[in-house]
């Protein structure tokens, strides 16, 4: 059976585990964010289609609780569409850090790629580091300088985006991928 995407994983349980069937009472916060959806569909700030495609699109889906993924999508739509602006959004939880880069690391020295916290990955959309890489153990091969973040350049903005360094590591196959040597 083949998956068109994380949220397609209906009979690959052997793949992604069984499906929780069982049914649970509501969290006052969860009914908070059906009503959030409610309204904004109401008043047509907000598709399902399009919150469909934004929960489909958060990193860190699996590991979120079902309405989670709907305050998350619902945020990125709303930021997405102008109805809530960043500067807004970051006001009321913080900005997103930004960095300024400079060379950190040597050549030769053994690091560890940051885990992301999958409860606010979904502020990073443009993460360009592959999920199968967090936590992952690598040498750092060669500094190849400090670039614009392309984090930050995905989005049109204003702003001039911090920039960041950029290293060449070296990962061990078997510490990535079952089955390798």
């Amino acid at each position: 059976m083949t998956s068109t995407g994380i949220h397609d994983i209906g009979g690959l349980e052997e793949e992604f585990g069984p499906i929780d069937l069982r049914e649970h009472g509501y969290q006052l916060w969860e009914m908070q964010v059906h009503a959030t959806l409610v309204l904004l569909s109401q008043k047509g700030l907000l598709t399902t289609d399009e919150l469909r495609r934004s929960v489909e699109a958060l990193p860190g889906h699996t590991s979120m609780t079902y309405y989670h993924r709907w305050a998350a999508g619902m945020t990125a739509i709303c930021v997405e569409r102008g109805t809530i602006s960043a500067a807004d959004l970051n006001l009321a939880q913080g900005e997103p850090e930004k960095m300024i880069g400079q060379q950190r690391l040597v050549v030769g020295q053994v690091v560890r790629v940051k885990r992301e916290d999958s409860r606010v990955r979904w502020r990073k959309p443009h993460l360009r580091t592959p999920g199968y890489l967090f936590g992952a153990v690598g040498v750092v091969e060669r500094f190849l300088g400090c670039f614009p973040n392309p984090e930050e350049k995905a989005f049109s903005s204003n702003q001039e985006p911090g920039t960041q360094p950029l290293y060449l590591v070296a990962f061990k196959n078997k510490d990535l991928w079952k089955g390798m040597e």
